[in-house]
């Protein structure tokens, strides 16, 4: 972490922390999986305090805690507990650092999880919420923070939708920040489930580009939609062939349509 703020120092690439507290099995160290719930709760409290308060002169955007609407939820916590684990990292994130931007973090949007009633790992016993009911939760109990993130991974859906989508969230109150997103430049990798929907045929270079320069319109045409951090900006991208640049780091062309996009934006 150290050697990437060094060698960001000057530039005006905007560093952001992600994220403090995750329930995902890659998210959760061994030694955690063993304690109670109480010792879970304050060993995350310590990690926020300690990481925030670490780089607060250098990293003020964090995703304070990421896919706690039961999607993330390897250990089994029901829903007051993580609804509390939210309030917790929030609170942490602001007592380390009074200027710190609190996001919290959603996957899978649409919550079809919840309609199959499983998650990532198999199917859960206890009830599920979506994402969108879990927002509603944190605002109901006023859990504070700054804004919604949102992943769109290649969510398979017509443009209309999407927008709608975002209208949905946005109707909550709070600015939007496109957390995670990618779309592939090829179909090679359809039988993968992360690259396996379609939009308008298979996956192009031009279909990805087309993708991005409609998506990308559509959040700018949004004043709540305050940030879009694309994932992988490379190859291999977290959707295979999703990145904007190959694997040789040569522009695609997504990158060079978006960047046409801002540049009009920045001269408006």
């Amino acid at each position: 972490m150290d050697a990437i703020l060094g060698q960001m120092a000057g530039t005006e690439i905007l560093a952001k922390g992600h994220p403090l507290v995750w329930f995902h099995n890659a998210g959760i160290p061994e030694f955690l999986k063993k304690k109670s719930w109480s010792e879970i709760r304050q060993s995350c409290r310590e990690y926020v305090l300690g990481s925030v308060g670490r780089y607060r002169t250098r990293i003020h955007a964090w995703d304070v805690i990421n896919e706690a609407h039961d999607w993330a939820n390897e250990l089994g916590f029901d829903q007051e507990q993580l609804l509390e684990l939210t309030r917790m990292a929030a609170d942490a994130a602001r007592e380390a650092d009074p200027t710190a931007f609190r996001l919290v973090n959603a996957c899978c949007t649409w919550g079809e999880y919840a309609a199959e009633g499983k998650s990532y790992f198999g199917a859960m016993l206890q009830p599920i919420r979506t994402p969108f009911e879990y927002y509603k939760t944190l605002e109901t109990a006023r859990v504070s923070y700054e804004a919604i993130g949102l992943q769109l991974y290649n969510p398979g859906r017509d443009m209309l939708e999407i927008e709608r989508q975002l209208d949905r969230f946005i109707a909550l109150g709070k600015p939007i920040h496109v957390t995670e997103l990618g779309v592939p430049s090829t179909s090679e990798h359809a039988k993968d489930p992360a690259t396996e929907k379609q939009w308008h045929g298979v996956w192009t270079a031009k279909a990805q580009a087309d993708w991005v320069e409609q998506f990308y319109t559509i959040c700018y045409s949004k004043p709540q939609v305050q940030a879009v951090t694309w994932w992988d900006l490379a190859d291999p991208a977290f959707i295979r062939d999703g990145g904007l640049l190959d694997a040789e780091f040569r522009p695609k062309e997504a990158y060079e349509r978006l960047r046409g996009l801002t540049a009009s934006w920045r001269q408006a």
